[in-house]
């Protein structure tokens, strides 16, 4: 699971700044990779983004299901007792 505690996001926080103060003094404000758009955003493409999220998406989940597999979903559990069913000993 992701843990997301202030120890562990603190170390990112400060390894970012240090990254960016890095960048800043060796190159300024220039950048390391130059682009050019060649073509601008057509909306009449965003169904095949739409179908590369999706594919990204069940590629993903695929990839979960096969490095950690999981028991049955279909398979019955027990349902969690309540405390006024529990004896006391």
């Amino acid at each position: 699971m992701l843990d997301l505690t202030m120890w562990a996001v603190i170390p990112l926080l400060i390894a970012s700044a240090t990254a960016a103060t890095t960048s800043y003094l060796f190159m300024g404000q220039n950048v390391l990779y130059q682009f050019q758009l060649t073509e601008q955003f057509q909306m009449g493409q965003i169904h095949w983004y739409l179908l590369l999220g999706v594919v990204a998406g069940l590629t993903s989940l695929a990839g979960m299901f096969l490095l950690f597999p999981q028991p049955s979903l279909l398979e019955c559990r027990d349902p969690p007792t309540s405390l006024s069913s529990r004896r006391s000993d």
